[in-house]
């Protein structure tokens, strides 16, 4: 029992001690952070221990790895009694030359003393280094930095060759014109301290209270990197500043972290050249840069070009690509001269060394496409046979039929589209049944062409036909012999007997008169 009363009392000795050994202060969040204008932050410490303490302060200075800027406290040793409080000013050095753009922080360390016994805390003040030279100045506003990725990339996480297109959206809240504005931007590697590249657009003058919209593009490339990148040590900068006024006078400056995003595994293809245009019976020349843009190195990598119109299905061997290196990509395809005049598309696949097609962590697949068109010295053995034949009377006033026959020459199915031209001067094209002939190859097949001669048209007239497959145009003339118009006996066989046969009809006509007369006498002397 004895020894448990003396356990009890030694473990509520040592709490006691513990507890004691704790000294209560505080110490403030710095006012703020330090910039290029803003060279001091203060912080304060208070003393809630009851009894008074010792204070001794320490700070580090900012770096940026290469550089150094120094850090100050105005004050760093003093006591304070039970419940008072110090204000303390942490002041900038003068910032050195080329220091790093971005974010660093220092930390301070408060250490209180009451006899034997220590308690320190820590707090960090934070010197922001910005883009513009003196630090945001000014009533130059960025309202707007957005980013539209084509490639693999989006947003704020991009892919080695994705090609990025930035807007920006500058506004003038000043109270007065601002002139020469201009605006620059680039992608910054935290790591080295450098722009991966620098650019600035033109000028421009902006009134009071407007805004200007601006749009550039770039591509992100992968010589600009190198393999001991870390995915998240960019970011990317834009400022807007009158040239007119001065950096120090009118400048404001905008940021995006941004995310390079490396796979393990990716091979992809980039610079892909394909003719826009290619004749039937010639070289389609192909050529493109294959680039390792992951984080390991490669064997035996190969590439397939295909296209099933075209009988194209090539392999191209690639082999071995460290990363962040290229290969390039060489091949040419022979085009049949029998294929038709249209657009047609070639497929690209990256494969690895397990044959499997190459795809980032999101499975997006490395596969492209290009598109192109096929146009001249193209089947030319399909150039129709046009034949044409009468099949009506071809009357002056009256509709007549032309039959008009295409035949197909060539070694495959061909459509033809039917056109009549040049009949204006002498008639009206009524119809032409069917426009359209499909005609298998080696046969033939037959149109109908309706006219109407004008009234006042006679003789020999003519009018052309036209067959029309992709770009080719083969077209015959056709004559018809028209008859002029004969009037109310033009379409009666006794008519035309008549002009042929008219001495004997005068006859005939005679003779019926004479009958005629003869049995009118008759009659009236009978009458009698």
């Amino acid at each position: 029992m004895n020894k448990k009363i003396l356990t009890l009392v030694l473990l509520t000795t040592l709490l006691m001690t513990l507890v004691s050994a704790v000294l209560t202060f505080s110490v403030s969040t710095p006012t703020n952070e330090l910039t290029k204008t803003t060279d001091s932050a203060t912080f304060t410490i208070t003393n809630n221990q009851g009894a008074s303490l010792d204070f001794d302060l320490s700070e580090s200075d900012f770096t940026d790895g290469s550089r150094t800027l120094a850090l100050s406290l105005n004050e760093t040793s003093f006591t304070l009694a039970d419940g008072a409080e110090k204000t303390i000013k942490a002041t900038r050095g003068s910032i050195p030359s080329e220091f790093e753009i971005g974010s660093f922080t220092s930390q301070i360390v408060v250490s209180a003393t009451n006899g034997s016994e220590t308690e320190n805390q820590t707090i960090e003040v934070t010197f922001a280094n910005d883009y513009c030279e003196v630090g945001q100045v000014g009533g130059l506003d960025i309202s707007r930095l957005d980013f539209s990725v084509d490639g693999y990339g989006n947003d704020d996480e991009w892919y080695l060759l994705d090609e990025v297109e930035v807007e920006v959206r500058v506004d003038n809240d000043a109270n007065e014109d601002i002139d020469d504005i201009v605006v620059e931007w680039g992608l910054y590697n935290e790591k080295t301290g450098e722009f991966i590249f620098e650019e600035e657009e033109k000028d421009f003058n902006l009134d009071e209270d407007e805004r200007q919209t601006l749009n550039f593009a770039f591509t992100v490339d992968p010589n600009d990197f190198d393999t001991d990148d870390n995915d998240d040590d960019f970011i990317f900068f834009v400022k807007a500043y009158s040239d007119d006024l001065g950096e120090d006078t009118q400048c404001y400056s905008e940021t995006q972290d941004i995310t390079i995003v490396r796979d393990d595994h990716f091979v992809v293809l980039s610079d892909i050249n394909v003719p826009e245009t290619v004749s039937c019976n010639s070289e389609l020349v192909v050529t493109a840069d294959v680039w390792n843009i992951g984080d390991d190195d490669e064997e035996d990598t190969y590439v397939t070009i295909t296209n099933a119109e075209l009988g194209i299905n090539k392999r191209i061997e690639i082999g071995d690509i460290d990363q962040l290196q290229d290969e390039t990509l060489r091949t040419t395809f022979s085009i049949p001269e029998d294929v038709d005049e249209k657009s047609y598309i070639l497929e690209f696949t990256v494969y690895d060394e397990d044959e499997d097609v190459f795809e980032n962590d999101e499975d997006d697949e490395a596969v492209f496409r290009r598109s192109f068109v096929v146009q001249g010295n193209c089947a030319v053995d399909q150039e129709p046979v046009i034949t044409a034949e009468l099949v009506s009377d071809a009357i002056a006033g009256q509709e007549l039929n032309v039959k008009v026959t295409l035949t197909n020459p060539g070694s495959k199915q061909t459509t033809y589209n039917l056109a009549v031209t040049d009949y204006d001067s002498w008639g009206t094209l009524n119809t032409v049944v069917p426009t359209t002939l499909t005609v298998p190859a080696g046969q033939s097949a037959s149109a109908n062409i309706f006219v109407t001669p004008n009234s006042d048209v006679s003789g020999e007239q003519m009018l052309k036909v036209k067959a029309v497959f992709g770009n080719t145009v083969t077209e015959r003339e056709i004559f018809v012999p028209i008859q002029a118009s004969g009037g109310i006996f033009s379409n009666l066989a006794i008519g035309d007997s008549f002009k042929e046969n008219w001495f004997i009809w005068v006859i005939v006509l005679v003779n019926i008169i004479l009958i005629i007369a003869i049995i009118i006498v008759v009659a009236r002397i009978l009458s009698r």
